[in-house]
């Protein structure tokens, strides 16, 4: 995915709101973060590779064609997510391959964050957890990161045990930063043959854009998505 606009279409294919991603480290972003994130939270992705999907990041209609399978894939993970009850922001981080050669690519990781609150008030610590972990395995990710209250944040693997853990004082956006440098690594270094790794510099984190109308607010809502409202 190339594109910091219209990113909403791939989970929302009939909105009309075409604005650009905002910055996690934006202080509307971190309020809404800070206030729904201190009962535990997940960084998770539905998202596969180039080697996974058996297609090459040179060619550009693979290129497209993994961007398809990837927002289904993230559509269904929301769907998931909405069935299990608890609500989530949609999350992304930006890249650039081949930086300092002509073009550069700007694109952009999917991600989605967990919160243990519950649509419906219950905060759920443990389930949250627990989806986590499914969504780890039914999806082939190696791992993902889960903040468990009074605890340091960690990566979780496939068989539910713990990988690196992070310092208790590191920031959201740090641990947003390694999540998606992660991921890309994954995404498009792992080539086979006398194929060259892709090198990538991380930009920023984004969260997905705020609703232009009260029916789109609604909607999303529904699905149970936390946004900015204003």
């Amino acid at each position: 995915m190339d594109t910091n606009k219209g990113i909403l279409k791939e989970v929302y294919p009939n909105t009309r709101n075409n604005s650009p991603m905002i910055p996690l480290d934006g202080t509307n972003a971190q309020y809404l973060i800070d206030s729904h994130k201190k009962n535990g939270f997940s960084f998770v992705s539905a998202c596969k590779g180039f080697a996974d999907s058996g297609l090459d990041e040179n060619n550009p209609d693979d290129r497209e064609a993994l961007s398809a399978i990837n927002s289904e894939r993230t559509r269904e993970l929301i769907t998931l997510i909405r069935n299990k009850g608890f609500s989530y922001t949609l999350l992304y981080g930006g890249f650039i391959e081949e930086p300092g050669t002509v073009p550069e690519r700007k694109v952009y990781e999917r991600g989605v964050i967990i919160y243990a609150e519950k649509r419906n008030g219950e905060v759920d610590s443990r389930g949250m957890f627990e989806l986590a972990s499914e969504i780890c395995k039914r999806y082939n990710q190696d791992s993902v990161l889960v903040k468990m209250p009074n605890e340091n944040p960690k990566y979780i693997s496939q068989d539910g045990s713990a990988g690196a853990e992070f310092s208790g004082d590191i920031s959201f956006n740090g641990l947003a930063q390694t999540y998606f440098t992660d991921l890309h690594k994954n995404t498009v270094n792992k080539t086979s043959g006398d194929s060259r790794a892709t090198r990538f510099s991380f930009t920023e984190s984004y969260i997905a854009p705020k609703p232009l109308c009260y029916s789109e607010s609604h909607v999303r809502y529904l699905k149970g998505e936390v946004f900015l409202k204003r």
